[in-house]
């Protein structure tokens, strides 16, 4: 039902963008007013972070009212940054056998140093397929000291693009 909407709030964009349902956990407050929970995963927050500076930069509209998004436009958005969550480009329907962007094609100084990163990972850990690394104790300090992270919250979300990228198991995925 949730792709008959024409449009979406930034939360629910979020959670369909990180992967979850669009439901989003709400309560009442003293006076009655609806008071939303935060956002329950890393992908999530980042996603509610990513579109809230698109909106403000005027890359992406939003309704005032309401911060509603256009559907339309989100997925126009979503795909000039070869973002492609399924629950917006479905292979079957969305596709047309047209290939995402490469990430080389995103602008930044934050995502040269994460395409370096990956780039880098296999070379770091060349034995990571049959012992894999562990983000908090091997991948995110590696991170900072090499320079390929400028920060702790950089390395966080690097560490876990990386573990998503290179499918890393176990423990080694924890955030």
């Amino acid at each position: 039902m949730w792709r008959t909407f024409k449009e979406l709030t930034v939360r629910q964009a979020a959670a369909l963008i990180a992967g979850r349902g669009p439901n989003v956990a709400q309560r009442r407050g003293e006076n009655g007013e609806r008071i939303e929970e935060p956002a329950s995963t890393e992908d999530e927050l980042l996603a509610i972070c990513v579109l809230i500076n698109a909106i403000s930069s005027g890359e992406l509209k939003a309704s005032e009212r309401e911060s509603k998004i256009s559907v339309d436009d989100l997925r126009m958005w979503l795909e000039n940054y070869g973002i492609r969550p399924m629950f917006f480009f479905d292979v079957e329907s969305n596709d047309h056998g047209k290939e995402p962007e490469a990430v080389s094609d995103i602008k930044g100084a934050a995502f040269e140093r994460l395409q370096r990163a990956i780039t880098a990972f296999p070379a770091r850990y060349s034995d990571y397929q049959s012992q894999p690394p562990k983000l908090k104790d091997d991948v995110r300090p590696w991170l900072k000291e090499a320079g390929l992270a400028g920060n702790d919250r950089e390395a966080h979300v690097f560490g876990t693009i990386i573990a998503e990228h290179f499918k890393l198991l176990g423990d080694t995925h924890e955030t």
